[in-house]
């Protein structure tokens, strides 16, 4: 059976680091064929190495022995990182993960500056859509027992490139990347499962025995009787908890899976971490997107949606594919698909809907884009149209709110200042003419921003003689000032986040928010008032809160 594992360190490497022992030399010169395959950095340098003395090799007196230590050169020969680590391994632009003796895994640059310090037993690259650079999920601790597997981190966080927390670390006990934009999250009390989408925060609560990305917006989770219905992005029950498995989801329908025998289930649900393991003990059938059976079980063993839009179904030909004979629970199995049809024609034959990529509005597939609308594409090169703040960017730019950072580009992961929200915010509201005299002593009338200073001084968004226009937008500064420009209304309830105290300034504003599904917060019950916003989390935090 397929074990869905993502440890980013072999468990040589990870007992070894328990046990202050070095992996031996052929997990470390794995390191170097990974540097070779991943292309080598943007500078040009290759890795060398020297052998010295190293207190993690075993010897009779506890001195230590020798060992290889991993360094950098640069195309002229020149050391441009000294050899004094027993490991380093590309992680992408400027980012190295290295291991120095006696120590754990730490995040540095090409030239050595530590990024994240020398303490992490997991250290994991992930990327994200429409992202400039990966995310790091970094785990300090080591569980032997959780999940099964080996040097399991005990506390994980999410941190960006620079290795500021998105989720500060202690939060969860495990966090995994599960594709697209969402990670799968484990909470540290209960084991219990969620979801956290990047630049939102978490959108399936962590009340679930196991969770599995369906893709598009969709997950199968797992009630505690083992049995799976899917939510959406929402936290919208979509499907029922009434399925043994739910396999893909693909065109607005869904495949679910039948155990040959439950034997099999519980051998998936023990040795799964995310959702149960992807099988071949099962055999399948094809719903709509609301639960109407296409194909029910029996007719195939196997059936799959391609990316055209065919359903194939097919029997089992009694073989393996060879580099799997005879592999346990029939791992590998090879299918003779007999039976194609196009999607929307067994729809049309059956009387079946297909769920819109929302999971809304009943829809059929189709290829064809929506008129009167222009594509993300078209706007800027760094917007896609599967980014979470594909919807909210285009909503601003037909707003007029912005026309991004120059013609081609809107830099949705750059850091957004106290002058663009504010900017933004105005616009929003119509471009208000201000009507008082500029209290500020550090802007000029020929600042972009300056309407829009003058008018969040006279809503009181802003007070003081500074304005600080470069100063970085923090997700409380955010909160307050668009709950101010909304006339500061009286939530129902107050923010119920461990970082927020009653007594903040900011409090009430988040609590609005909340309660306006502006915000989630970050994760782990924590709203993480000061951490800065992107680009993107602005207008996705303004279209959310203006844009219905």
């Amino acid at each position: 059976m397929k074990k869905i594992v993502s440890l980013s360190l072999t468990m040589t490497m990870l007992v070894g680091l328990c046990l202050n022992m070095v992996a031996p030399a052929s997990a470390v010169d794995s390191t170097i064929l990974g540097w070779e395959k991943k292309g080598k950095p943007e500078t040009g340098l290759t890795m060398f190495t020297e052998e010295k003395m190293s207190p993690h090799i075993w010897s009779v007196d506890g001195k230590g022995g020798l060992d290889d230590f991993y360094g950098l050169k640069d195309a002229a020969g020149n050391v441009v990182l000294p050899a004094d680590y027993l490991r380093l391994e590309y992680l992408g632009p400027n980012r190295l993960l290295a291991v120095k003796p006696r120590s754990g895994l730490g995040v540095i640059t090409l030239d050595g500056t530590i990024i994240y310090p020398f303490s992490a037993s997991q250290i994991r690259a992930a990327e994200v859509p429409g992202s400039d650079y990966p995310l790091l999920v970094i785990g300090e601790g080591i569980d032997d027992t959780f999940g099964k597997n080996y040097g399991s981190p005990v506390d994980t966080g999410l941190y960006d490139w620079n290795a500021h927390p998105i989720i500060p670390m202690g939060a969860y006990r495990a966090i995994l990347s599960i594709g697209e934009k969402y990670f799968l999250l484990c909470c540290e009390n209960n084991d219990l499962r969620g979801v956290y989408e990047y630049g939102v925060g978490v959108v399936v609560p962590c009340k679930y025995k196991y969770v599995r990305n369906l893709k598009n917006d969709m997950f199968m989770v797992v009630n505690s009787d083992i049995k799976c219905g899917v939510v959406d992005k929402t936290g919208q029950q979509i499907l029922p908890f009434e399925y043994e498995d739910i396999l893909a989801y693909s065109h607005g329908c869904f495949i679910v899976g039948k155990f040959f025998d439950l034997d099999d289930k519980e051998v998936c649900v023990s040795d799964s971490i995310g959702g149960l393991m992807e099988s071949d003990s099962t055999y399948d059938a094809l719903i709509d997107g609301y639960g109407k059976y296409m194909i029910p079980f029996g007719e195939y063993e196997s059936i799959y949606i391609d990316n055209d839009g065919y359903v194939h179904g097919g029997h089992w030909t009694g073989r393996y594919h060879a580099s799997l004979s005879g592999s346990i629970g029939g791992e590998g199995k090879i299918y003779d698909y007999t039976y194609h049809v196009k999607l929307t024609d067994l729809l049309a034959e059956k009387g079946g809907t297909a769920r819109s990529s929302t999971g809304t509005a009943p829809t059929t597939p189709t290829e064809t884009p929506v008129t009167g609308t222009t594509s993300m594409s078209a706007l800027f090169k760094d917007v896609h149209s599967n980014d979470y703040f594909a919807n909210a960017v285009q909503w601003a730019v037909e707003k007029n709110i912005t026309s991004g950072t120059s013609k081609a580009t809107f830099s949705p992961n750059n850091t957004c200042s106290n002058a663009e929200i504010l900017t933004f915010l105005w616009r929003a509201n119509g471009s208000p003419e201000p009507t008082a005299a500029n209290p500020f002593t550090d802007i000029k009338t020929t600042d972009y921003f300056y309407k829009a200073a003058l008018w969040a001084a006279e809503k009181g968004l802003v007070s003081g003689s500074t304005f600080g226009a470069n100063t970085d937008c923090t997700r409380a500064m955010t909160m307050e000032y668009m709950w101010k420009a909304a006339g500061s209304p009286m939530p129902a309830d107050k923010a119920d986040f461990t970082d927020v105290p009653a007594s903040a300034d900011y409090a009430q504003a988040v609590a609005w928010a909340v309660e306006n599904k502006i915000t989630s917060g970050t994760g782990g019950n924590n709203f993480s008032p000061a951490a800065t916003c992107t680009r993107g989390q602005i207008v996705t935090f303004l279209h959310r809160a203006m844009g219905k």
